[in-house]
């Protein structure tokens, strides 16, 4: 019998012929190779594009961490500053309180340093009025006391001429004779030394009344002593009234009682002034000596 052969299952290929399968077999494998060799490739590529996109994310993410943490200090700084401005606010809101009060209590304060200055300027009118008829009154004072000083001069004068004219109507005329030729060797110079001394006197007395009205303290009304002040119009002031004048302008500027120019400060010496104090001091040094030298000479 005739070995039945197995039959193979029939594909697409049945109707070629086995050359034809070989061309289509090594043509298959080589697109197969060419699809693997893709496949190799793609994935190549796809392993590079993860690594790339690794990369870029870990940036992008390593970004969106920082801004979060900046975020969330900026967020934190934000309620601190919001904290900082209310309390801000509320001192603001204290100043001004503490600002309307000082308004008002300046408006307060103006009103009185107005009343007051108003107050002083007719303190230092009626000042001004006083001192003035001081002055006026020493003047008078000093002339009655010079007009009488001369009278009394003139009166002792008169007094001893008629003693004089007295001894000699009583005295014999010889012995009013002798006497006469006496005292024309002897006693004519003695005699005129007191006069001379009454007419120094006199001079010294009168310089003395001039230096010290120069140098009369227009406040006290006092012959003004070392160290003597001066406005800018040279109204001399002593020290002793500078300072309660200086008291009185409570801080501001101190004014000349006569012209009301202010002082200078510090205080400005009158020079001038200060020598003619030192001349006065001279004068009566030798008006003091020449009085003693007239108590012991009698």
């Amino acid at each position: 019998a005739t070995p039945i052969l197995p039959t193979s299952p029939q594909t697409k290929y049945s109707g070629l012929s086995i050359d034809e399968i070989k061309v289509l077999e090594n043509k298959t494998k080589t697109e197969v190779e060419d699809l693997n060799k893709r496949v190799f490739d793609n994935d190549s590529d796809a392993q590079t594009l993860i690594e790339n996109m690794h990369s870029k994310l870990s940036k992008v993410q390593g970004r969106i961490n920082s801004n979060e943490d900046t975020l969330h200090a900026n967020l934190k700084r934000e309620a601190a500053l919001d904290d900082e401005i209310n309390g801000l606010l509320q001192k603001i809101s204290a100043l001004k309180a503490s600002k309307e009060k000082l308004a008002v209590e300046n408006e307060q304060l103006k009103q009185d340093v107005r009343y007051l200055t108003e107050e002083r300027r007719n303190l230092e009118e009626v000042f001004d009025k006083e001192i003035k008829g001081r002055k006026e009154s020493k003047e008078s004072y000093l002339k009655s006391i010079s007009t009488l000083t001369e009278n009394l001069r003139l009166m002792k004068i008169e007094i001893d001429a008629k003693l004089n004219i007295q001894g000699n109507e009583e005295m014999p005329k010889e012995a009013t004779k002798c006497q006469r030729h006496e005292t024309a060797g002897d006693s004519g110079p003695q005699n005129s030394a007191p006069s001379n001394n009454n007419m120094l006197l006199e001079f010294l007395s009168s310089q003395i009344s001039a230096k010290e009205a120069d140098l009369e303290c227009p406040v006290c009304m006092e012959v003004s002593q070392v160290p003597i002040y001066t406005c800018q119009e040279q109204h001399i002031i002593c020290s002793q009234c500078w300072d309660k004048v200086k008291i009185r302008s409570a801080g501001g500027e101190a004014e000349c009682v006569i012209c009301r120019s202010p002082y200078p400060q510090p205080p400005r010496h009158h020079r001038y002034m200060e020598k003619v104090a030192h001349e006065l001091q001279q004068l009566y040094h030798m008006l003091k000596g020449i009085k003693q030298q007239s108590s012991s000479s009698s």
